[in-house]
């Protein structure tokens, strides 16, 4: 006991007298630790892409029957989509921009999957529509026809750091769309952009209910910049867009973009599409 009470002790005199000694060291300079960088005064301050969407008069509204009616009556040609928390299958947030800097958001059911409309606009030849990344990545589980990899256009006319995934929305929107409000300082919203991440689909509650106007504004934006840039490509390189556009309408080499999951569903609608072409090739 007397033995295990003296160690006890002088553990306890060890600590004290580091802790005097601690205390009797000089105090460093003030000028030995390192100095922080400050941005400079003239900088100018960070612009996120949801910022310029606003400024540029854009706008966003939750999918229904009476909106998808007003996206049809508008007759689009070519339409940006995009896709948040892809982590999921479907994903938990489909955008769609389309002319007038408007855009619509759906909420996927996790037990039927995307709606009809917009069943029937990705399988639309005669709209283009335009992602930036390959459409497949997006988890959307359904037959695409004429869809665009923006990203895979803009590769070359953009610097970018990481060769293999190619540049930016962010990048491709300051080179590409210097339209686009104070384009040359637009960032992107981190923090928005990891939250979906983490999210998860309720069976209860609507997921749009769930999201606040911040990340609404968020997801909306990145589908308005990417329809944006692919304006700017049509515009400027069309023979770019049409090398990365794939399932075009029919035609000579055209092709179907088959979906990565439910490829079952994929292959019969591949079937029915090649026999409907076998019937129209022969002849009388």
């Amino acid at each position: 006991m007397s033995s295990a009470f003296a160690g006890w002790g002088r553990r306890v005199l060890n600590r004290l007298r580091l802790a005097l000694d601690q205390k009797s060291l000089p105090a460093p300079a003030i000028d030995a630790a390192p100095a922080r960088a400050r941005p400079a005064l003239d900088a100018p301050p960070a612009w996120k892409l949801e910022r310029a969407f606003e400024a540029a008069g854009g706008s966003y509204s939750e999918a229904s029957a009476t909106n998808w009616k007003h996206f049809w009556a508008s007759k689009p040609t070519v339409v940006g989509v995009d896709a948040e928390g892809t982590q999921h299958s479907p994903p938990l947030l489909v955008q769609v921009a389309f002319a007038g800097n408007r855009v619509l958001l759906e909420a996927p059911s996790a037990r039927e999957g995307v709606s009809a409309d917009l069943q029937r606009l990705l399988a639309d030849a005669s709209i283009a529509k335009c992602f930036f990344g390959p459409p497949d990545n997006e988890g959307l589980e359904v037959p695409m026809a004429n869809v665009v990899d923006v990203q895979a256009a803009a590769k070359g006319k953009v610097a970018h750091t990481n060769p293999k995934h190619g540049p930016s929305l962010v990048a491709a929107v300051r080179t590409l769309a210097p339209g686009v409000p104070d384009a040359a300082n637009l960032v992107k919203n981190k923090k928005i952009q990891q939250s979906f991440g983490f999210m998860f689909r309720s069976r209860k509650k609507d997921f749009l209910h769930e999201l606040s106007h911040a990340r609404k504004l968020y997801a909306a934006a990145d589908a308005w910049a990417t329809l944006e840039v692919a304006r700017s490509l049509y515009r400027t390189d069309p023979e770019a867009v049409a090398r990365n556009t794939l399932g075009t309408p029919d035609g000579p080499g055209s092709t179907v973009l088959l979906p990565k999951c439910g490829a079952a569903r994929a292959r019969v609608f591949y079937r029915m599409r090649q026999r409907r072409r076998q019937e129209r090739s022969k002849p009388g």
